[in-house]
């Protein structure tokens, strides 16, 4: 015997929640670190650059340079910065000093040659922190760390451009101290918020857990329970109408083997009584009885052939074996063949066409379909005891229908009447046989072909039919 297999222990909702949610937090601290501290101080001078870029492209854009005093030293203030308009030999034009210690001020003419010589081939230079400038000067050990940029205004003017940048030594370790409380107080928050939020999650997962342990230990009636969360109330509702399916299922498997035990303790009870008669008394030993035993043991035979055939057909054990027919012929040939079985009983079956057709289907399966509509309408039909089989042909379908002369179908029974295992109980109470596989086979069938099938009922009798494609 196979043994039934564990399934797989993972890690909970409850700690997976905890777990992401501590990753974010530490992902979020490491990125405010990283911002904050690390790349400060890059940050900080690329935002400075483009404060001078920005200057220079103004001055770029008046009209005359040298008139043009006001806006720069406007913008010199603007930007805490000192600014020069200089020829190509370093010879200054025009500057404006907004503060202690420039450094372009402290360079000879020389030296602001060689910077625009360096601007010249890309039309713009920018340097960093301290600069030794050619002849061994340098700016004074008073002066701030600066960002010195040169620009070529044109072919005969350029501008220099030195700003101071502000030391961030002091703010990186006041931001340091202040992350290092929000580091805490983020860990802190995440760990509760994840065991919160867990705790909702975790919560109706729990409630749907025992809810399945109960329908798995058979209590069909259990109802399940959402939590509030849209996923959780879909999958809520499907476990409920599963359940209720399940429940069905159940009462149907009840309700069958109750109706087997009873179609079957019917005709063995006859079998083996009249055998035993048959054997204990020569005068019972007649062809009569030996018939009963013989008609009793087909409809065993029958019923368990149902029952293998629709369970083979649903479960797709059996193809079809589709070959090309006269679908007319073949269900002549069924109704003829009720015709002599039924006819002792007084029933009178006709059978109407429109022309006869042939179709491309598996003939013992459609065969089947139709014996069992005919079958059914017997079960069924009024006093009059008269059956209507037709074949009509349209839009490339061929419909088989079976008319009853019968009281019609109950509205409660009428949803069911397709399902396996489904008898209806006024069938039962007028001692009607059968274990209900008969319309499901006609249902099954048609579906494996392509088709479909229905019923139309009232007061004068019930017509079911299927159709097949042509």
């Amino acid at each position: 015997m196979e043994k039934q297999k564990k399934p797989k222990r993972g890690i909970s909702i409850k700690w997976k929640l905890i777990i992401l949610l501590m990753c974010f937090s530490a992902a979020l601290i490491i990125m405010l670190w990283l911002f904050q501290v690390v790349f400060l101080d890059s940050f900080y001078k690329s935002i400075k650059v483009g404060g001078i870029r920005s200057c220079a492209g103004q001055i770029e854009k008046a009209e005359d340079y040298g008139t043009e005093s006001e806006l720069i030293w406007r913008l010199a203030g603007e930007n805490d910065s000192c600014i020069m308009l200089l020829n190509l030999d370093g010879t200054e034009i025009y500057s404006a000093d907004r503060f202690m210690d420039c450094v372009i001020h402290k360079m000879s003419s020389r030296d602001r040659s060689l910077l625009i010589n360096k601007a010249e081939e890309t039309g713009e230079w920018v340097s960093y922190a301290q600069i030794r400038f050619v002849g061994g000067r340098q700016p004074s050990e008073t002066s701030a760390e600066s960002i010195i940029y040169v620009r070529m205004l044109d072919s005969e003017t350029a501008v220099l451009i030195n700003a101071r940048i502000s030391p961030v030594d002091s703010t990186v370790q006041t931001l340091r101290v202040q992350l290092y409380y929000i580091t805490g107080a983020l860990a802190a928050l995440s760990i509760i918020l994840a065991l919160v939020i867990s705790k909702l999650v975790d919560r109706p997962i729990k409630n749907l857990k025992q809810s399945v342990k109960q329908l798995a230990a058979g209590n069909y009636d259990i109802t399940f329970e959402g939590g509030g969360y849209k996923e959780i109330n879909e999958l809520t509702g499907e476990l409920n109408n599963a359940a209720g399916e399940i429940s069905r299922m159940e009462n149907k498997r009840r309700e069958l083997i109750a109706n087997v035990s009873h179609d079957l303790r019917t005709p063995l009870t006859l079998i083996s009584g009249y055998a035993e008669a048959m054997r204990d008394l020569p005068d019972e030993n007649n062809p009569e009885n030996a018939q009963i035993i013989i008609d009793e043991a087909k409809r065993l035979t029958e019923m368990v052939h149902n029952l293998l055939d629709l369970s083979r057909l649903q479960a797709g054990a059996e193809m079809l074996r589709l070959e090309k027919f006269n679908l007319t012929g073949a269900v002549g040939e069924v109704v003829e063949r009720m015709r002599q079985m039924t006819q002792k009983e007084g029933y009178t079956i006709q059978f109407n066409y429109d022309g006869a057709i042939n179709i491309t289907a598996d003939k013992n399966r459609v065969t089947q379909a139709v014996y069992n509509l005919i079958l059914n309408a017997v079960d069924f039909t009024g006093p009059d005891k008269m059956l209507y089989v037709s074949q009509k042909t349209a839009k490339n379908r061929v419909r088989i229908s079976v008319r009853d002369t019968g009281k019609g179908i109950s509205e409660e029974s009428l949803p069911h009447i397709w399902e396996r295992y489904y008898t209806d109980s006024s069938a039962r109470s007028q001692g009607k046989t059968g274990s209900g596989l008969g319309l499901s086979i006609v249902k099954t069938v048609a579906e494996l072909h392509g088709g479909s099938c229905g019923v139309e009922t009232g007061p004068g009798g019930s017509t079911f039919w299927f159709e097949l494609p042509v």
